[in-house]
């Protein structure tokens, strides 16, 4: 990084300084971690390295159901001779993007975590008076489309009815699906006894992992939420 550019609209970010844009051919190699503006990548000149953050079958559900485009776009990229590498961070997609890139630019480096940061010794949430439950259950995922908490909501009223002490605290709820508002009231039978805090951000989620019993996931690979709250030491189901 080059720290000599100096611009106000640019800050140190986790002793991470960032660069204008209009450096970015300064570099000997650009990572995308997601894609730029058609303006800013056809601009790039130098070597490329994708990383493959979603899950394959995410990217093509994007595309299918949400308009996202996100397949076809590796698809492209797949094809730029100046991309030389994607990387995945889970041994159990490389049989996936193998199929659509070339054995000799996919990558496996095993996903990481802020062990500083999400550690079991720290603060501890308090959650709202009220809506303290026993145990305390938290789902955390992003509600993405191949990892929303459809079946987690149907599971937790079913597990409700044998444990009413229970609460189930919601963190990264979208603002712009309604629809979950109406589930969510109907599974509850608009009870205020059934939910405990549902927020749509949580700045501390590792506080929050520390103060959960269990946190409840549909995820079955090392996804961040997992790879968190197990470095954490709060149980997952």
């Amino acid at each position: 990084i080059d720290t000599s550019i100096q611009d106000s609209r640019y800050v140190i970010d986790r002793e991470i300084h960032g660069s204008p844009v209009a450096a970015i051919n300064d570099f000997d190699v650009v990572v995308i971690h997601q894609m730029p503006s058609a303006e800013v990548f056809n601009k790039i000149t130098k070597p490329m390295i994708l990383m493959l953050h979603g899950t394959p079958r995410d990217c093509m559900w994007g595309e299918l159901y949400e308009k996202l485009g996100s397949y076809s776009q590796i698809l492209n990229l797949v094809r730029d001779k100046r991309l030389v590498g994607f990387v995945t961070l889970w041994r159990e997609h490389i049989d996936f993007w193998s199929a659509i890139v070339p054995k000799n630019k996919l990558f496996y480096v095993p996903a990481a975590v802020d062990l500083q940061a999400f550690k079991p010794d720290g603060p501890i949430h308090e959650f709202t008076p009220g809506w303290v439950g026993s145990p305390n259950i938290i789902f955390a995922d992003a509600w993405r489309i191949d990892k929303n908490p459809f079946e987690i909501l149907h599971a937790y009223r079913l597990f409700k009815n044998h444990v009413p002490n229970a609460r189930l605290h919601m963190y990264c709820k979208p603002t712009d699906k309604p629809v979950w508002d109406k589930l969510m009231r109907e599974i509850a039978q608009h009870r205020d006894d059934f939910f405990g805090e549902v927020n749509y951000v949580v700045k501390d989620l590792a506080s929050v992992m520390r103060a959960a019993d269990f946190l409840v996931t549909t995820s079955s690979i090392a996804t961040r939420v997992v790879r968190e709250c197990l470095a954490v030491g709060t149980p997952i189901v």
